[in-house]
């Protein structure tokens, strides 16, 4: 028999029928059983052919349990919750792993679908198979082999890990669906998941089920509040082990008289000895309230008005003098806050400086630059969004005897908006390459953050039309969007500044011979 021969016949478990739960800790009771079920028949058949001489005669094969969803309508649920609901109406699954590591965590999530939808949870076998190395992690007696160490190629007989099968696609938002068209369930696969935590373990020494309590999978936000609470907790015990604290960073230009204007800035760093000596106010800076290190452009050359004069420091947020006001109430995304950062006689080492004086302002371009792109491509994320919840909506709601999709008004909101969406996107993707290749792409960058947050605003108020007076409750969502997609024309530069910005590198290009 060849050693690459794939055609042998293939043993499995024995085929289940789903069941569906109402129940969240039983749907998860059962996903255990049939989790363990599947890591049993694995580890049973790898130990009997890791002695042998020979081939076996057969392939083995066990699949990742998986949560199954169908819902036929929209649910009124609490659209500040990024989770616990499924968009609209559609058939949904996820394939899962470590039932037992995540159990908490799934009786949440599976309480809050049964809650929110009115509909039962399917649970059943997948058609994913499971990797051996995954089905065996954990187990002391047992050690796969490297690749040729036994007398035949594991991968011919059981299944090993694929990268292919191990990507992003889900949370990337790149429109991804299973294989039988279900739409994910979660944002990553059992199998990314596995990989994840086989990392994990590699690079800690230490096995999932110890690390995991100190891992938070929720919204990002609110990931980073309570690991953050979690390790000052652990730095102010002395005997906890711990004894620093890798925490987030901020970057802090704008001012309350010099915000698109970063060149009028008047925060001063004075030079003393080895230190400098920062006073001044910085405004609007996105969650300062959470970060420990402050980047800070501040004029260290009062006589030199505009740009030259700035310089960009490093900033400890317990240096004495720094202090952070209180977050400013918001018209949307609450999910983030925004203070103030004041310096009173804050002395920050020199060696804190970034680059050389007067070089903050080219520092702080560097920065806007990239900046730009990630806003774009976070307004055309939403714009993608939005689309999805126009279209669901347009096919379901009725007036006038047909679907409002079926009116020629309605498809060419939603026409227009496909069109903006997608020229915004091939505008990011060709502005990222071009900035990963090393090029300068000011003017792209501008030029990409003007169009895809205008059209974003467009898109997002398109939404609220075609949903009508939907749109304008909180009940679907959409107004929540309406609401936090405004900033987007306002911070990394307005709409204003980013038109100055374009239409000053063209003249620069013109007055070069490169235009």
């Amino acid at each position: 028999m060849s050693p690459a021969d794939l055609t042998l016949p293939i043993k499995t478990p024995s085929k289940v029928q789903a069941e569906f739960f109402t129940d969240a800790s039983l749907a998860v009771d059962r996903l255990c059983e049939l989790y363990d079920a599947a890591c049993d028949f694995l580890t049973v058949k790898f130990s009997d052919s890791a002695g042998l001489t020979e081939q076996p005669a057969n392939r083995f094969r066990a699949f990742y349990p998986e949560i199954r969803f169908r819902t036929t309508t929209h649910a009124a649920t609490d659209n500040r919750l990024s989770f616990g609901h499924v968009p609209g109406p559609g058939t949904y699954s996820t394939t899962i792993t470590r039932p037992d590591l995540f159990r908490n965590y799934l009786e949440q999530q599976i309480g809050l679908l049964i809650q929110n939808h009115g509909v039962p949870v399917a649970v059943g076998q997948s058609s994913t198979p499971m990797p051996v190395h995954f089905a065996v992690a954990g187990r002391a007696d047992i050690t796969v082999p490297q690749e040729g160490a036994m007398a035949f190629p594991l991968r011919d007989v059981f299944d090993v890990p694929d990268l292919t099968n191990t990507h992003d696609d889900i949370v990337n938002g790149l429109g991804y669906r299973h294989e039988d068209g279900s739409e994910p369930l979660a944002p990553f696969t059992a199998q990314r998941i596995d990989y994840s935590l086989a990392r994990l373990s590699h690079y800690t020494a230490t096995l999932a089920e110890h690390f995991q309590n100190h891992v938070l999978f929720t919204n990002y936000q609110f990931y980073v509040e309570e690991f953050e609470l979690f390790a000052r907790a652990m730095l102010a015990d002395k005997s906890s082990g711990y004894t620093a604290f890798v925490s987030p960073g901020n970057f802090a230009l704008t001012e309350p008289e010099a915000g698109s204007d970063a060149g009028s800035l008047t925060t001063k760093a004075i030079r003393d000895g080895d230190h400098y000596v920062l006073n001044g106010t910085k405004r609007y800076i996105t969650n300062a309230n959470k970060a420990d290190l402050f980047t800070v452009m501040a004029r260290t050359d009062v006589d030199t008005p505009g740009p030259k004069g700035v310089s960009a420091f490093v900033v400890e947020r317990d240096t004495p003098g720094v202090s952070v006001g209180v977050p400013e109430k918001k018209m949307g995304q609450q999910g983030a806050h925004i203070c103030d950062v004041i310096f009173e006689d804050a002395r920050v080492p020199a060696e804190n400086i970034i680059g050389k004086e007067g070089e903050g302002f080219k520092v702080a371009m560097s920065v806007l630059d990239k900046g730009r792109l990630h806003i774009s491509a976070v307004a055309t994320g939403v714009s993608k969004r939005l689309i999805r919840e126009m279209v669901n909506y347009a096919l379901e709601r009725k007036q006038f005897g047909t679907a409002i999709m079926n009116h020629q008004m309605i498809q060419a909101m939603i026409a227009d908006s496909q069109a903006e969406t997608y020229a915004a996107e091939c505008m990011i993707m060709d502005a990222a390459r071009r900035r990963d290749a090393g090029e300068d792409v000011t003017l792209l960058a501008s030029s990409t953050k003007l169009f895809a947050t205008e059209a974003c605003g467009r898109v997002a108020d398109r939404a609220v039309q075609v949903f009508g007076g939907a749109g304008y409750v909180s009940d679907y969502g959409i107004e929540r969007f309406y609401r936090d997609v405004r900033i987007f024309r306002l911070y990394e530069g307005t709409s204003q500044i980013q038109q100055i910005i374009i239409a000053r590198e063209l003249a620069k290009a013109a007055k070069a011979g490169r235009l």
